[in-house]
């Protein structure tokens, strides 16, 4: 079940986009179904983690209240239930389009052979209709603001050096006890039989979806060849036929 995050309300009406190189598009056809990546390994180390701002005010607010060495624990403290709390979340990274970005080709593909799938919010909550799991979806707010609050939600918030992504990020939390994740912890203090453990992904898992519901329009990058293109086709006529249709060519002409 897909649901919409309150705080951070998206524009239904928006087109939402994910670029993706030929690897991560074929497993998308081939598995059916969309990767969430643990918040540990996301490249900005803040996302889903205290900021030196918050660090400076739980310093300075346990000093005035305790002591410093009182202060040094509770950031400790705080450290770790942070750390904690980022290996629980799993996230799937989307932008919301207004018109095609020449830029985010250029980043998400260094200018190579790739797509971009089409979907919006009322696409991607059919497809996700038969998932028992709750995610939220939100748009991330981009802000310098992530250390107002000794009890910050990043959930849906970065700073504003990656505002030029315009995200629409679906979200999901998972507790140790879902073996479908796991994290380190989680690992070390229980039981798990072989063939679970061949089944962990410590990186993320896979969620299905129905393609046919989820894509609207599959576009191919303007920076590829046109045996890409051909490429492209040929592999959904073998595995997806019914997205053949829904295959398009960037508006951007750059040589």
């Amino acid at each position: 079940m897909l649901i919409k995050n309150g705080d951070h309300p998206i524009d239904e009406s928006m087109d939402i986009v994910r670029y993706m190189n030929f690897t991560k598009f074929a497993d998308l056809l081939l598995s059916k179904s969309i990767f969430f990546t643990n918040a540990s390994h996301l490249t900005d180390k803040y996302e889903f983690n205290l900021t030196d701002t918050h660090e400076k005010e739980i310093i300075s607010t346990y000093t005035e209240l305790y002591d410093e060495n009182k202060a040094k624990e509770t950031l400790e403290v705080y450290r770790n239930t942070m750390s904690r709390h980022r290996s629980n979340f799993y996230v799937s990274c989307w932008s919301g389009e207004d018109e095609e970005s020449y830029a985010l080709w250029k980043i998400y593909l260094n200018g190579q052979d790739g797509v971009s799938i089409k979907t919006d919010f009322q696409s991607l909550q059919k497809a996700f209709k038969e998932n028992k799991g709750t995610y939220e979806i939100g748009k991330v707010e981009y802000t310098d603001q992530l250390g107002k609050s000794l009890n910050p939600n990043l959930t849906f918030k970065k700073r504003k050096y990656y505002q030029y992504e315009n995200e629409i990020r679906i979200a999901y939390y998972s507790s140790e006890f879902d073996m479908r994740v796991v994290d380190d912890y989680s690992l070390k203090n229980r039981q798990v039989s072989e063939e679970e453990f061949l089944e962990l992904n410590f990186y993320g898992f896979k969620q299905k979806v129905d393609l046919d519901l989820l894509i609207k329009e599959i576009r191919i990058s303007p920076f590829s060849k046109i045996s890409f293109e051909r490429l492209i086709v040929d592999l959904l006529e073998q595995v997806s036929p019914s997205l053949v249709k829904k295959v398009t060519t960037s508006k951007i002409k750059d040589k």
